[in-house]
């Protein structure tokens, strides 16, 4: 957030109105940083070179989407969505390995159920806003 403040404080400066270039860079690293997370949790129920493959697609398709379809002073909708669906699918994977190794008794007291539970009911309904928008 302060670096948004700052960043936002020199574009005004500069004459820029609006921070969607700021939100196309967010949604760049959200999905980065959201997407080594259910790397590193589904290694063994999902290989790792496919989570890269759909890394790597969704970032080419970011930038291509960014700078030659839409533009950076267009709201990402579509790209939102897009983020949004393969994060809920990420999700539902996740509790799906959890639920078959059945190591965890009591499962309301693990970080990642809490955290992959967040992912799903955040993404969901930002899919679905992003798809109505």
């Amino acid at each position: 957030a302060f670096f948004t403040e700052i960043t936002l404080n020199v574009l005004n400066v500069r004459g820029v109105k609006n921070n969607l270039a700021g939100l196309h860079f967010y949604i760049l690293v959200e999905f980065l940083i959201w997407m080594f997370f259910y790397r590193s949790q589904l290694h063994p129920f999902i290989r790792k070179r496919i989570i890269t493959g759909i890394i790597l697609l969704f970032e080419i398709y970011f930038i291509i989407n960014a700078f030659v379809i839409q533009g950076l002073s267009g709201y990402p909708n579509i790209v939102r969505a897009v983020e949004g669906l393969i994060l809920v699918v990420f999700s539902l994977l996740l509790f799906l390995k959890i639920m078959q190794e059945a190591k965890y008794p009591k499962l309301w007291k693990v970080p990642v159920i809490w955290i992959n539970s967040a992912v799903l009911f955040y993404f969901s309904a930002n899919f679905f806003y992003n798809i109505l928008l």
